[in-house]
């Protein structure tokens, strides 16, 4: 006999692709440590070139070249900012099969390629609706529903106030 009380609030079933993963990785966020340096090196190879410049060449000369290496430098730090999103998103294993997202009262659980995974609310640091999906940080690994899962945007947009709400009445 099946227990009728024990009944999630709300049952999702859809697929995951890597694209779903690049939108997570591009999310805006603070940049680290490192990616502060790094980009602070990249934009100064670009001023130690202009520095490098010879002053004999005529002035219109140094300033087109000068823009010529700032526009270089600049396109180097975009194509930078766009490749390391891409990288951390090709770590993440990309379920191969239909993903099931079961929302109970004091947590989620999901199923994906025969693993289960327990996400209490209390875990969750941050429920964001972006780009046709609902992200939500958890951990290392976050869950990403898309919009697929839902009837409609409002359906994705109650789902994620519901999930953002029960984080953080779960807070201590």
């Amino acid at each position: 006999m099946v227990d009728e009380t024990r009944k999630p609030l709300r049952t999702l079933s859809f697929r995951l692709t890597r694209a779903d993963f690049l939108a997570y990785e591009m999310l805006p966020r603070e940049l680290s440590g490192k990616m502060k340096l790094a980009l602070m090196v990249i934009v100064g190879c670009g001023g130690i070139m202009i520095g490098l410049l010879p002053d004999t060449i005529s002035t219109g000369a140094w300033y087109a070249s000068a823009a010529v290496i700032l526009m270089i430098a600049g396109a180097a730090a975009i194509a930078f900012t766009n490749w390391v999103p891409r990288r951390r998103a090709s770590k993440h294993a990309v379920p191969q099969g239909e993903v099931v997202l079961e929302e109970w009262g004091d947590h989620l659980s999901q199923m994906a390629d025969g693993r289960h995974r327990k996400i209490a609310m209390e875990t969750i640091a941050q429920v964001l609706v972006f780009g046709g999906r609902v992200f939500i940080r958890v951990g290392p690994e976050p869950v990403i529903v898309p919009l697929s899962a839902f009837e409609d945007e409002n359906d994705m947009k109650a789902f994620a106030a519901a999930i953002d709400e029960a984080s953080h009445a779960a807070q201590p």
